[in-house]
């Protein structure tokens, strides 16, 4: 039991760190985008805005036989309308789903489109490459499946992990202390560390992995 966490731990360990790593940069996904593109997010306040209805047709336009089927609405002056673009029923033309215009609020002029995700390291695509990245690996409905897959494989991680941190059910509660008089040489060895660290956070990463099992279901079922 000790060799398959051990291994599990090691192998899981680069996909943590690429969570963490992506998961770190998407946080400032809007701030990234904006600092990328600023000739698309921040705009010259010319007049008035023109009417929602002119908008969202200049998105349509941009796009032979697609529709809108969600729109961002700017929150501030300088903004651009986003349309998120689909294929109509009637629609001979196959258009990504996860296409948008980024549309001028003030001209109805479409500034650029692009496809969420797109495998494309150029500054309009960058932040929404880490995002699916962070997502699913760039591997679609595979990428998804597998880091499910890999937190499910997590979550049964914990069984090893909690009998090497309750080794004496008699004594469990000293599982849960970390001996001041321990010299520096045992502190660092991996059965010690096991015994006194890992029952701090089982909880929390069993009720983070399980999370990570219901999102890669949720993106399964909505894209």
């Amino acid at each position: 039991m000790l060799w398959c966490h051990r291994w599990f731990g090691l192998l899981a360990g680069v996909w943590l760190f690429l969570l963490a790593a992506t998961g770190t940069v998407i946080v400032f996904y809007e701030e990234i985008d904006h600092l990328l593109n600023p000739q698309l997010f921040d705009l010259p306040v010319v007049g008035e805005r023109l009417p929602f209805e002119d908008l969202v047709r200049a998105a349509e336009a941009s796009r032979s036989g697609s529709y809108a089927r969600f729109v961002n609405l700017p929150n501030a002056p300088g903004e651009p309308l986003i349309a998120y673009l689909a294929a109509r029923a009637d629609s001979e033309e196959a258009i990504p789903r996860s296409l948008h215009a980024i549309v001028d609020p003030y001209t109805g002029e479409v500034l650029a489109s692009r496809v969420f995700g797109a495998f494309k390291l150029d500054r309009l695509h960058f932040a929404n490459w880490v995002y699916q990245l962070h997502m699913n690996l760039h591997l679609g409905t595979v990428g998804s499946v597998l880091l499910g897959i890999v937190a499910l494989l997590w979550i049964f991680d914990h069984i090893p992990a909690v009998w090497l941190s309750f080794p004496t059910l008699r004594r469990w509660w000293r599982s849960f202390l970390v001996k001041r008089s321990a010299r520096g040489s045992h502190l660092c060895t991996a059965h010690l560390m096991a015994r006194r660290m890992q029952a701090w956070p089982q909880p929390r990463k069993l009720v983070r992995q399980s999370s990570h099992m219901v999102a890669s279901s949720w993106r399964l079922s909505t894209f």
